[in-house]
């Protein structure tokens, strides 16, 4: 639950290059139905992004007709429902799950669990009811969290309702419940997740996986300094801390001396990205700390933690002086490790570790070309090591330098806003940006320069968020964060926030709270599931490139971005 503003700055230059794209007839995005699905758009065609892009890291677009003719196309779906910071999943069968969130008025009433099981045609509520007057009610809702465990197919749905969280799973698609309690001893914006016990660990009773539930330990929000952990051996009926503090602290207070926020050394807010259990049963967390990626990791099930620095290329920084926080991280079968972050320039980043996230290669530019501002990261692989990732992105944005500063410094320079009081971020720069929901997906990450495919799952022309939105703490109509999974068949999906799906909003004016719950895929392109390492694709000789440059979208501006080390 964050309400305050942020934007970041960029102090560094660019050399744009602008790459002439052909142009294609834009699809028009349907309006919200008002029922339970898909506006008639069986297929996902109506009010997509089209066919994605092919492109090396730092936007070099791809012309080899061998890679181009496997780019995936992007697929749209309407659920009929309100989103705020959604989280989806994919169960075994196809079926599709995410998040959602009930009204009574503009202001949140409680959330629940939506369902499709006809790969996003139509969606159906599950209904969640809960005991009302006591902790386990969803009535209310403050940080939603939805989960699918993707080896159980058991489906979490947590709010934040302190002093804990609400917690309901189902193990029947929802069809019933079992509510609980979780996360006593935590706070602010949690995230369940779920993997095997490692070698040595307590082991689960009547259920294959230790399922934990990771949190904002002391504080909320702005004020929060650690981060810890709860673990549930029951699959989720009942929960502990993963160990006394400080060693079970997976970020711990006040061993972090870099400028934070409001340039306060140390003084960085406790909340993570998505947290993930390796295949080997390794618990890892992702966090912007202090101003740079970093990751925690665990081998004994969250009763130890170690800490290490991901790259320097920074997190970005708001104009009140806030630094962003969510970062995603995945591992596979093979021992690699996978990290997604927005930088200090508010571009998508991508790095990997070939020792369990002990050392870090360089960072690599995974956006596409033309993009410039980008939030909310996320990512989900195969056991392989085939990643998508996710984020909302903007190619109108005002670019670097970023209108509004870095916010108040420390000590204090004359000038400075006062943070929540006189620090304002710039509206008037912001009228007429918009954002669209973006799905990445490579299948040899562990190349040096590999092939991205990126779409935007929908329509530019109609785009689902407008103004300032970002870096992460200012979500504009979105809340948290936006999410993504892989699905049984290899295709990736997303789930992201629509709050602009009425056309005076996109030709002007706001765009609504609150927004609807909309689904993106893409399909058609290389499978996300091969069992063997991921590995190059081959590229063919300059001499039999014969087919012309052909994109998605009217001609943007590239950018090449020096590769940082």
């Amino acid at each position: 639950m964050r309400t305050e503003a942020r934007i970041a700055v960029h102090s560094q230059g660019r050399r744009p290059i602008l790459f002439a794209l052909a142009t294609m007839t834009a699809l028009i995005c349907l309006a919200v139905s008002g029922t339970r699905a898909s506006a008639g758009n069986p297929p996902g065609v109506d009010g997509s992004g089209g066919q994605a892009v092919a492109y090396h890291p730092g936007g070099s677009v791809i012309t080899d007709p061998v890679i181009t003719g496997q780019a995936p196309s992007a697929r749209f779906y309407r659920t009929g429902f309100d989103g705020y910071e959604p989280t989806l999943g994919v169960d075994s069968s196809g079926a599709v799950f995410a998040d959602a969130v009930t009204r009574t008025t503009s202001v949140a009433s409680g959330s629940t669990v939506i369902a499709s099981m006809n790969q996003g045609q139509t969606w159906n509520n599950t209904n969640v009811t809960l005991p009302a007057a006591n902790l386990t009610t969803h009535s209310e809702t403050t940080d939603p969290y939805f989960y699918l465990d993707p080896t159980t197919n058991r489906i979490f749905l947590s709010d934040l309702k302190p002093p804990g969280q609400a917690l309901s799973y189902s193990v029947d698609q929802g069809k019933t419940y079992t509510n609980t309690v979780a996360g006593l001893s935590l706070g602010d914006h949690q995230t369940i997740f779920a993997g095997p016990p490692p070698t040595g660990g307590t082991p689960p009773v009547g259920y294959p996986n230790v399922v934990y539930d990771c949190a904002i330990a002391t504080g909320l929000s702005v004020a929060a300094v650690t981060t810890s952990c709860e673990k549930s051996l029951d699959g989720g009926l009942t929960w502990a801390r993963t160990g006394p503090s400080p060693a079970a602290d997976a970020y711990a207070s006040g061993e972090n001396s870099d400028p934070g926020d409001f340039g306060v050394p140390g003084n960085c807010e406790a909340s993570t990205g998505h947290g993930y259990v390796g295949p080997d049963g390794t618990l890892y967390l992702g966090r912007g700390w202090c101003g740079q990626p970093w990751i925690a990791f665990s081998h004994d099930e969250g009763a130890t933690w170690t800490r290490v620095k991901v790259a320097t290329n920074g997190m970005a920084k708001g104009w009140d002086g806030l630094i962003s926080h969510e970062a995603g991280v995945a591992a596979d079968k093979f021992g690699n490790v996978y990290y997604t972050w927005v930088d200090h320039d508010r571009l998508p980043f991508l790095a990997v570790s070939r020792d369990g996230g002990k050392s870090w290669g360089s960072p690599l530019m995974i956006g596409p070309p033309g993009i410039k501002e980008t939030n909310l990261p996320g990512i989900e692989l195969s056991s392989s090591g085939r990643v998508v990732m996710v984020y909302n992105g903007s190619t109108n944005s005002p670019g670097a330098p970023f209108p509004g500063g870095e916010g108040p410094h420390f000590p204090p320079q004359a000038g400075d806003c006062v943070p929540f009081v006189t620090c304002a971020p710039p509206t008037a720069q912001y009228t007429n940006v918009t954002f669209n929901g973006y799905l990445t997906m490579t299948v040899d990450a562990l190349d040096p320069n590999p092939v991205l495919y990126t779409a935007s799952v929908n329509d530019p022309a109609h785009p689902l968020l407008k103004g300032v939105c970002g870096p992460d703490p200012e979500r504009c109509q979105v809340g948290d964060f936006v999410d993504d999974a892989i699905g049984p068949d290899g295709t990736p999906w997303g789930v992201f926030v629509d709050a602009c799906s009425n056309a005076a909003a996109v030709k002007g004016g706001s765009c609504t709270f609150p927004g609807e719950a909309v689904i993106g895929r893409l399909v058609g392109g290389p499978s996300l599931l091969e069992s063997t390492p991921p590995t190059s694709i081959a590229e063919a000789p300059l001499s039999v490139l014969l087919i012309p440059l052909a994109v998605v979208g009217a001609a943007v501006v590239g950018r090449r971005r020096r590769r940082q080390r």
